[in-house]
Order: C-alpha cells, then sequence, then structure tokens
C-alpha cells in the first residue's frame, strides 16, 4: 500500500488517534458449492507506542460468534507530514519484513510468530528486532562511563572517526566534544562506539602511517 494523506489528519496527534481508533472487519470464507459465508467481526489496538514517525502496533482480530478466525499481528504505521495536504501514513506488518526495527520487544511476546512457510520474513525480522533492542543495551551499558578527556570512537558513518570529550551537554544524551582537528562539536551518545586508548590508532590512521593509500589496499597487499 501506498501513502495516504488527509486534512482531516491536520497534526501528527490527528493521525495517531485515527490509527488506533477500533474498526469492523468481516471475514470471508468461500464454500465448497462456491458460495461465500461473511463473519462480521472488531479489529482494535490492543498496545501501541510511537517512536518517532513510527507508530507500532498490536492489532487484534475479533469474531464473537467464530472464534477460530480471531488473530494478531504487529502492524508499522509509517507517519509523515504532507504539508497543506495534512499528515500521513503508510502501513506495513511484520510478514513483510520492514527494515524498522524498533518494535517494542514485548510486541513479540504479545504475537504468535507467522507461520514461516507462509511468511518466510517474518522471522529474520524478529532477530533483527532482538539485535537492535540488545545492541541498545550493550551502547547504554559501555556509555553509562563517559568521563571528559576520554577518546571515543564513533559508529561508522560519522563525518570523523573519533572525539575527546570535554563536558555534557545541557541536553539529555549529548556531549560537547573535540575533533582530531580541534573543532568543538556536540554528539550524541548514541553515535559513541566505544572508548579509545591513548595511543590506539584507527583503521585510517594506521594505514596513513605505514604509507597505505587507502584502506583497500590493506587487504590486497
Amino acid at each position: 500500500m501506498g501513502w495516504l494523506f488527509s486534512p482531516a489528519w491536520p497534526t501528527k496527534q490527528d493521525l495517531v488517534k485515527h490509527l488506533l481508533e477500533d474498526n469492523k472487519c468481516t471475514h470471508t470464507e468461500r464454500n465448497p458449492d462456491g458460495s461465500t459465508t461473511e463473519t462480521r467481526g472488531t479489529y482494535r489496538t490492543i498496545a501501541h507506542a510511537v517512536h518517532g514517525s513510527h507508530l507500532w502496533s498490536v492489532i487484534e482480530f475479533d469474531y464473537p460468534t467464530a472464534p477460530q478466525f480471531n488473530n494478531r499481528f504487529i502492524a508499522l504505521f509509517l507517519m509523515h507530514s504532507g504539508g497543506r495536504d495534512g499528515w500521513g501514513y503508510k502501513d506495513l506488518e511484520e510478514s513483510m519484513g520492514p527494515c524498522e526495527v524498533d518494535c517494542p520487544l514485548r510486541f513479540l511476546d504479545m504475537v504468535p510468530p507467522p507461520d514461516p512457510a507462509i511468511h518466510p520474513y517474518a522471522a529474520g525480522w524478529r532477530e533483527n528486532v532482538r539485535a537492535f533492542h540488545a545492541g541498545k543495551l550493550e551502547r547504554k551499558r559501555i556509555t553509562k562511563d563517559i568521563q571528559p578527556g576520554q577518546r571515543w570512537l564513533l559508529i561508522a558513518g560519522c563525518s570523523v572517526e573519533w572525539v575527546r570529550i570535554t563536558e555534557k551537554a545541557k541536553k539529555p544524551g549529548q556531549w560537547y566534544a573535540k575533533t582530531p582537528l580541534g573543532d568543538l562539536v556536540r554528539v550524541r551518545t548514541r553515535l559513541l562506539a566505544r572508548p579509545m586508548g591513548e595511543k590506539e590508532a584507527t583503521a585510517s590512521e594506521f594505514a596513513a602511517l605505514v604509507g597505505v593509500p587507502n584502506l583497500a589496499a590493506l587487504g590486497t597487499a
């Protein structure tokens, strides 16, 4: 499904409220004679969490007259502002194997794992969600004792490889630090990979020290 925007949702809060509303649903079953039987029910959100532009929900289908059709699944609503067109969303479910992995761990316990023969992406997605949260716990453990004066290696993708912490910023989860060139920057705790020794060199620094023009050459020398 693509994106759906509406002026009826002028704010993010309006959109979230809409997405959490109960709705009617119908289960259609084809009979041996070719006819169909429809069972009326309700689907409702029994748990949800908003992480930035992600709304994670555990949705339950309830069919009072046919409980064998009852079901739960984990849904992700990607939310985005469309300006004058209001807020909008794109909905996904775990069977699609979303790239996003900040789903609350407790949601995995609330919903039975989908059949891997039917939904092969779901198991891998659940593993990625658990790995994401395990990484957060490990990073929290590593960064709980940050001290001014320490050198910290940054995660891959940052514009510099390491910084030296100078002081804690007023905003939670941020620090003031100096780059290798002496520039003062503000860095988020989540960008800190691990503390470095005073004489420790990064991969690129070592490559420059031994005269290798680029890191790729280290694997071919």
